[in-house]
């Protein structure tokens, strides 16, 4: 499809109205303790947005598919729609590979565990070739896989040194532990997985260890450094940050590493965690025999820097996707008018900015930390919480307005 249409769409007053609408109706539900803006929400044409979702989904432009996946979606959950229109959501959401969506929304009942039976035959057609060529086979069955986990799974098993760039929601991660199951199950191998943080460590290391049991695999995974723990009949699987990974090379140097998996890679560029990071990586793919290194970065708009100063004879390759899995929202928080306890949300869009509405705090903060907590407080209350993201426990917003994502 010619790449014009989709941005011939966006340039239609009829479509930015229209969605605009959908926007607000599915964002300002998640808030029940501000004052919502007078909007217009009668006017929705569901048939020309789900007709407009179906030509936007085939772009590879990430405000495209966001658009397109927040069509589909609200037509999906809306309990304003038909049968129909939630049938047609479906097919959108089974022609991005948006498989996940598509079993939320059985589990939630929206959808019926069969719901595809209930297609013509050429959308049966089409929903069939795409489950078929967004299947990754495997020695243990198949898992379905969007397009950027396809490009990845191959370049991940026919090339040395892969770069891999997409948005979080995308499944990087996943994908990354099901190829290590894989490569356990072809072979004895030592795998390193390096991750920034002790938390992580934990995740992942829970998360391969139910892989394995599930694939009723025998594999030695660690996350504490000691050369003892070490097994010479197994695959040895480490899950280690760059500091545990720097004190388990003191202790045994002559620990081979067949592959190096390096999540969250952009931290490479944090100060003297960054540093550290480097060096370990230089340490074990220079003066090692690794031959298998893989980054993994949220999206990036280079991600071919990672692995351009990897050893020459190494075959390299980057894979990125902007494709979305997900919706998320950005609100910008800004006061609204003289009064320090008035405030305002509006969501900040690919098409434009929309008003959700107003509120008003409880007592008026007079610093930046208080007035963090107090709108945090406010906007969550009653019905769920917030997580606040700050540098350290010094920093804060500046003081008139604040973002806020969900």
């Amino acid at each position: 499809m010619s790449p014009e249409i989709h941005d011939w769409i966006f340039s239609q007053g009829e479509f930015t109205s229209q969605y605009e609408q959908i926007l607000f109706d599915s964002v300002s539900a998640q808030f029940d303790n501000i004052k919502k803006n007078e909007f217009d929400t009668n006017n929705i044409s569901i048939e020309y947005l789900l007709n407009c979702s179906s030509l936007l989904s085939t772009s590879a432009e990430l405000s495209h598919s966001e658009v397109a996946l927040r069509i589909a979606q609200y037509a999906l959950t809306s309990k304003r729609y038909q049968k129909s229109h939630k049938l047609a959501a479906a097919s959108i959401l089974n022609s991005m590979a948006n498989s996940l969506s598509l079993e939320l929304a059985i589990k939630n009942e929206l959808l019926l565990e069969n719901y595809y039976r209930e297609f013509g035959l050429t959308q049966f057609l089409n929903f069939k070739r795409s489950n078929l060529s967004h299947k990754l086979y495997l020695l243990s069955g198949s898992i379905s896989a969007n397009d950027f986990q396809m490009a990845a799974w191959d370049a991940l098993n026919n090339i040395d040194c892969v770069a891999l760039s997409a948005p979080t929601s995308v499944g990087k991660s996943y994908l990354l532990l099901q190829w290590i199951i894989e490569e356990v199950r072809r072979s004895k191998i030592n795998i390193v997985y390096l991750v920034p943080t002790r938390a992580l460590v934990n995740q992942v290391e829970n998360d391969l260890r139910d892989l394995a049991k599930i694939n009723e695999l025998s594999a030695n995974i660690i996350s504490i450094p000691s050369k003892y723990s070490i097994s010479s009949t197994k695959s040895n699987l480490c899950i280690f940050t760059q500091e545990r990974l720097h004190y388990f090379l003191g202790s045994d140097s002559d620990f081979r590493v067949d592959a190096l998996v390096i999540d969250e890679a952009h931290k490479v560029g944090d100060g003297y965690r960054g540093i550290l990071l480097q060096q370990a990586i230089e340490r074990i793919v220079y003066l090692g025999e690794t031959k298998k290194v893989v980054f993994a970065v949220p999206n990036s708009s280079n991600p071919e820097a990672l692995i351009e100063d990897l050893p020459e004879q190494l075959a390299k390759v980057s894979v990125s996707n902007s494709a979305v899995m997900v919706n998320q929202n950005l609100f910008w928080v800004s006061e609204d008018g003289n009064s320090a306890k008035a405030w305002a949300i509006d969501h900040i869009g690919h098409i434009k900015t929309v008003r959700i509405g107003t509120f008003n705090l409880d007592f008026e903060p007079n610093n930046n930390a208080k007035r963090t907590t107090f709108i945090a407080y406010h906007i969550g209350k009653d019905t769920h919480g917030n997580i606040i993201y700050a540098d350290g426990a010094a920093v804060t917003p500046p003081p008139k307005s604040m973002p806020l994502k969900s």
